[in-house]
């Protein structure tokens, strides 16, 4: 009977012991900027990071430690990143759509009014042609939409807040 009670608490650690090791593989390493997650890294994940020493460092998400990364290539130190390449990530950085329709709507315009320009002065019924004026609105119109649907390469780690996390916490998005 003794050993038989000695199986079963074996069994029932085993199985504590196993949920623990699963549990604890739940981390995330996330770029966190006014309480709102920019980025988010699983395990897996392909990262891509310039050093406070302006080395380059990249790789597979391994293993994550409160305060490293490991990689396939490299163990990364998250105090030094200076820089994260979002080229990978595009997207799952938050989109706003009136960004992207103020940048289409000016650079739209720009064009537009040179256009609408040209068919007057084509159709008869303005000889100027495409004059200084006309050129100014179509710089300005398209350097504005450029300007403002131009988006980062990198996001620069003193601006935001670089953490890993697990599934306690309130950052934590578990797989959809």
């Amino acid at each position: 009977m003794k050993f038989y009670s000695n199986k079963r608490l074996f069994f029932l650690m085993f199985v504590c012991w196993l949920s623990v090791i699963t549990a604890s593989g739940q981390q995330q390493f996330i770029v966190l900027q006014n309480g709102r997650v920019l980025l988010r890294f699983k395990m897996g994940s392909y990262v891509r990071c310039v050093m406070n020493d302006h080395s380059l460092r990249e790789g597979k998400i391994v293993e994550m430690l409160p305060f490293t990364l490991i990689t396939t290539n490299d163990t990364i130190p998250i105090q030094n990143i200076k820089k994260i390449d979002l080229r990978h990530h595009r997207d799952e950085l938050p989109k706003s759509v009136l960004r992207n329709l103020l940048g289409f709507g000016s650079m739209a315009t720009g064009f537009g009014y040179v256009a609408v320009d040209q068919i007057n002065s084509w159709s008869g019924k303005n000889a100027s042609g495409l004059d200084q004026s006309d050129a100014r609105a179509l710089i300005i119109g398209a350097a504005g939409g450029l300007i403002v649907l131009i988006k980062p390469r990198y996001i620069k780690s003193f601006k935001v807040s670089l953490r890993v996390i697990d599934y306690h916490s309130p950052f934590f998005k578990g797989d959809q």
